[in-house]
């Protein structure tokens, strides 16, 4: 799957294509099998399975907020903690990886 992709960004690059734009659906399966791999490891090797499912919850949360409104092309924009050209809705998704990273940081800590 990353081949596929790596291949597809390099077409897109000799082609003088949007890398924004080109291959959507092949960035977003590669995205949810990363997250899908991530999550399974995550709950399966951190000790507490509380928290590792809250690590994959909040990774899913964010993934989706991603998807539905951080995308270039998104389908919803909300407004809210927004403030145009200071602080837009995609910077919400990179407040909510840090929270997961916080999350995974934590959960390598208890090992």
């Amino acid at each position: 799957c990353c081949v596929a992709f790596l291949l597809s960004l390099w077409q897109a690059w000799y082609n003088a294509l949007d890398l924004q734009k080109t291959h959507r659906l092949l960035k977003k399966a590669t995205a949810l099998a990363q997250f899908t791999l991530l999550a399974v490891v995550e709950v399966r090797r951190i000790e507490d399975l509380r928290l590792g499912l809250l690590c994959a919850l909040l990774k899913l949360i964010a993934l989706v907020y991603f998807i539905i409104c951080g995308t270039v092309d998104a389908k919803l924009s909300p407004s809210f903690m927004a403030w145009r050209g200071v602080w837009e809705v995609h910077d919400n998704f990179h407040v909510m990886s840090f929270i997961v990273h916080c999350c995974e940081v934590y959960a390598a800590g208890q090992l």
